[in-house]
C-alpha cells in the first residue's frame, strides 16, 4: 500500500512537516496560528484559481491548438478512410 501511493504519502509527510514547522516557529496562541494558516491557504487557492481561469480564458480560448480547423479535421478523416481496408 505504501509503495502504490508513495507520492501521496511523501506529499502528506511534507505537508505535515511544514505545518509542524510553522507551528513550532509561530509566536502566539493556537487561534492566531490557525487563522494565519487558513488565510494563507485562502490566498493560495484564490491565486491558483485565477491563474487557471485566466489561462483557460485568455490564452487557450481561440488559440489554434485548442480548436480543430475544418481542413485539419477533413484531412484526418480522409487519412482514416484511406487506411481502412476496402470491402
Amino acid at each position: 500500500m505504501f509503495k502504490r501511493y508513495s507520492f501521496g504519502w511523501f506529499m502528506l509527510f511534507l505537508f505535515l512537516g511544514s505545518l509542524l514547522g510553522q507551528w513550532l516557529t509561530h509566536e502566539g496562541n493556537a487561534t492566531e496560528f490557525w487563522n494565519a494558516v487558513l488565510e494563507n491557504w485562502q490566498s493560495e487557492m484564490l491565486q491558483l484559481l485565477i491563474q487557471v481561469a485566466g489561462l483557460a480564458f485568455l490564452l487557450f480560448k481561440g488559440s489554434p491548438q485548442s480548436k480543430e480547423g475544418n481542413e485539419r479535421l477533413e484531412a484526418k478523416v480522409d487519412e482514416v478512410l484511406r487506411r481502412l481496408p476496402s470491402s
